[in-house]
């Protein structure tokens, strides 16, 4: 009996120290999630703020978000450099001739460019560059999707440098777009120009 106790007592111990461990896991992952959220928020505020400030761009608008993170970076950009900050992705893009986003994942890209052709607030002839570090196939189905439902010409756009290169203009831009379109030559190099010092065209879309 004695033994038997000590063993169902071992066995709770080693049941709360999974528990706990459990729970510190969780714990970490969640820092880091925030942390990672923070450092992405500030960098887009940085790269936002080298396109507002550019001759080139005028009548520009930012997405508000809609976590604390890229809400506070989104409130402290408009207050600095006057955009206006509008409070949904719709109001955002509506009658934009260029479109920028830089988000976590492909899918996420996908499903806002399915709700903002639902609402039919994307301009036709219009220009999305999208600076996700995104999967090719992920891009080639956003840029077909567009092209079909919203004549707008997507090009993908990941970029290397972290919020410091976005702050100094010394971003490397790695772009995917036909080198010969009109978009090309009107929008991506002269507007990506304004935060990188590095534009390298990898191709087409993907």
């Amino acid at each position: 009996k004695a033994k038997a106790v000590a063993d169902e007592k071992k066995k709770k111990e080693e049941q709360a120290k999974k528990a706990m461990e459990e729970q510190q896991r969780k714990a970490r992952k969640e820092a880091e999630e925030k942390r990672a959220e923070v450092e992405r928020a500030d960098a887009e505020a940085k790269l936002a703020k080298k396109i507002v400030t550019a001759e080139t761009c005028s009548g520009l608008a930012v997405f508000r978000g809609r976590s604390p993170g890229t809400i506070a970076a989104a409130t402290a950009l408009g207050e600095e450099s006057g955009v206006e900050v509008a409070p949904d992705v719709e109001a955002t893009v509506k009658g934009a001739d260029v479109i920028f986003t830089c988000l976590p994942r492909s899918g996420d890209v996908h499903t806002i460019a399915n709700d903002l052709i639902s609402s039919s607030s994307i301009k036709p002839g219009s220009v999305w560059i999208d600076c996700t570090s995104g999967d090719p196939a992920g891009a080639q189905a956003v840029a077909l999707l567009l092209k079909e439902k919203a004549d707008c010409m997507y090009m993908d756009c990941a970029v290397s440098g972290g919020p410091k290169g976005a702050e100094a203009g010394t971003l490397t831009c790695m772009l995917g777009a036909p080198e010969d379109s009109v978009p090309f030559a009107t929008y991506g190099k002269a507007m990506l120009s304004t935060f990188s010092k590095n534009i390298v065209h990898c191709g087409e879309t993907g």
